[in-house]
């Protein structure tokens, strides 16, 4: 741990501190104070668990609380400042008493500060166990499988924890944090989810009620500039999957369908709706040719021929998904083998 993770001991901190009501225990041995908040804990549970810790508490000598006072002890207990928020402290506390308990019993409403917080501290204090199964919950989001992505996208399918108002920063904290972790499979979804929100606000960052503006990096905002563009063009090959529809082999009114797939290709070249950044939206989606599944020549279709215009569309669909790593400029075998498995590169021509 870097020497500014430490705050240096301050005359009236223990004093004035306010006591955690969770984690304030008559029989602690060590009190960790951040932002003002005194969490009285087991020094040799924290030690047990995280060698960051260890290694704080071996600089601590046994009479050092009373050497040090009141700065540097609080009824005999020796003081620790750190530069950590008090909620995050709070939410790794629960996670080192309650072990997988604290997590399992939110679902499916855990606050995404509360997985941030663990995914953040968790590697700070090389807590691998807490920083993994915080994780584990975005990566199920984030997810590397399109169908899974797409219930989740139209609500088929709920996550397990809840975004908050702030989504827009949540989701370049997210990016972040993926980032900080090494857990780079998630970041294709995670950047195409990005991409969404649109150029100005990538740039722009998200600000949240704090104050504080959560920000991509610098490589992250290029690569969904980029991405954003690439999207937008790969989202036009639904043209050809909607234009080259022909009816089905098994279709039960051949002169009729025939007649209503002319006219969803007429549709087809009109509308401007069909180029979106959302490349995978279905064709339920309301700005999808005009909320495609309503239209008469649709509804008209025989089931066979419907069902083989999207299976067209599907495949379009995934051939879309597996470009996804190389649309947001990764390599094969950047993001793990899952994504190198079905690696399709992009090509500008050959979108």
């Amino acid at each position: 741990m870097a020497s500014g993770d430490l705050d240096p001991p301050a005359p009236d901190a223990a004093l004035s501190m306010e006591q955690d009501l969770d984690f304030w225990f008559a029989d602690g041995s060590i009190v960790v104070i951040a932002e003002g908040v005194g969490f009285r804990v087991h020094m040799s549970l924290l030690s047990r668990h995280s060698p960051v810790f260890r290694d704080i508490f071996a600089i601590i000598q046994p009479t050092q609380g009373k050497e040090l006072g009141g700065g540097g002890s609080h009824q005999g207990v020796p003081v620790v400042h750190v530069t950590d928020s008090a909620h995050g402290m709070h939410c790794l506390l629960h996670a080192m008493y309650d072990s997988r308990r604290y997590l399992t019993d939110m679902v499916p409403k855990i606050p995404f500060a509360v997985l941030a917080a663990l995914i953040r501290l968790g590697h700070k204090y090389e807590h691998s166990d807490v920083m993994d199964e915080a994780a584990k919950h975005l990566e199920d989001y984030f997810t590397t499988d399109m169908d899974t992505w797409l219930k989740f996208c139209f609500k088929n399918r709920v996550p397990n924890f809840e975004f908050s108002a702030e989504k827009q920063a949540d989701l370049f904290e997210c990016v972040n944090l993926a980032r900080l972790t090494g857990k780079t499979a998630m970041l294709p979804a995670m950047l195409y989810a990005c991409c969404q929100l649109g150029i100005d606000d990538i740039l722009a960052g998200g600000k949240r009620h704090s104050g504080v503006i959560e920000r991509l990096s610098e490589q992250d905002v290029l690569l969904c500039v980029v991405g954003y563009t690439r999207l937008l063009r790969l989202s036009g090959k639904i043209v050809p999957a909607v234009v080259g529809a022909t009816c089905a082999v098994q279709c039960q009114s051949w002169e009729a369908c025939s007649q209503r797939m002319q006219s969803l290709r007429t549709v087809s070249y009109k509308t401007a709706g069909i180029l979106t950044i959302n490349a995978l939206a279905g064709l339920e989606w309301p700005r999808r040719i005009h909320k495609f599944t309503v239209l008469n020549c649709w509804t008209g279709l025989c089931r066979a021929c419907r069902d083989g215009l999207v299976q067209s569309y599907r495949t379009t669909q995934r051939e879309i998904w597996d470009k996804l790593p190389s649309v947001f400029g990764f390599e094969k075998g950047e993001l793990g083998e899952i994504w190198a498995e079905r690696y399709t590169v992009w090509h500008e021509n050959l979108c």
